[in-house]
Order: C-alpha cells, then structure tokens, then sequence
C-alpha cells in the first residue's frame, strides 16, 4: 500500500481517468493511460509520468506544427523549455524585453513574423534525439 506524501493517509490507485497535466504550464494537455493517485483521506491527488523530458518534447512538437499563432501559454512553455529567461528569448527574437513580455503575458498578439522565429529558435534547439533539450 502507497500511502500520501501529505498525511500519510492511503492512495487509492485510479488508471481509467485522462490526468490533466497542468503542471506543463499549458490549459489544454490531458494524458491517457497513466497510473495517477489519490488520498482517500485528504484528496491530494498525484500522477507518475513516465518519459517525462520526452513527453515535453512531444508538446513542444505539437505547439511548433500547429496552424495556428501561438497564444501566450505556448510562447511561454517553448522558452521555459529551452531553459530560458525571458530576457534571453526577447534578445534572440530582435525585440524589447518589454514586447516580449506583452506576448507571454496575452497583452498582446505576436506577429506571424515573430511566431515563425520563435518556432524555427526551438526546432534548432530541442534535442528529438536524445529525449531533452539542449541547453
């Protein structure tokens, strides 16, 4: 028996549910076939992903190919995933911290221009290969 990293209290294993994963910092990303947990004392609840750098990798891939502009939640995950500042990715797309920050805070649309950079800076600097990404 697994007992809860928060009162010590018996989890109770669920496997059919889809886990939303907001830890990735995106609204819109649920996992199928994970062993998640839940206390059946005080309802903390926890998932064990495995692969995970892999998993982010998928993300990222699935962001970089959509049709769409990205919206602020994926600028954000990409930069966060190549281990950047805010300050750092602003530098490498040509614009003021403070333009970037507009971006990421959805006080402002990113121009296609800018959103193609931005796509094309994390394609170059995720490593597919080796399940992470560079740094």
């Amino acid at each position: 028996m697994k007992t809860c990293w928060e009162c010590g209290g018996e989890l109770q294993v669920v496997k059919d549910q889809p886990y939303h994963y907001t830890e990735s910092g995106l609204d819109n990303v649920k996992l199928y076939g994970i062993v998640q947990y839940k206390c059946k004392k005080c309802c903390e609840s926890g998932a064990e992903i495995p692969k995970i750098e892999e998993l982010h990798l998928v993300i990222g891939r699935m962001i970089i190919c959509k049709k769409h502009t990205l919206n602020a939640q994926e600028i954000k995950y990409l930069r966060k995933e190549l281990g950047l500042k805010s300050k750092e990715m602003a530098e490498l797309l040509s614009v003021s911290p403070q333009e970037y920050s507009k971006w990421e805070n959805a006080r402002d649309f990113m121009s296609p221009v800018y959103d193609t950079k931005l796509r094309l800076i994390y394609v170059l600097n995720a490593d597919h290969q080796y399940g992470k990404n560079k740094n």
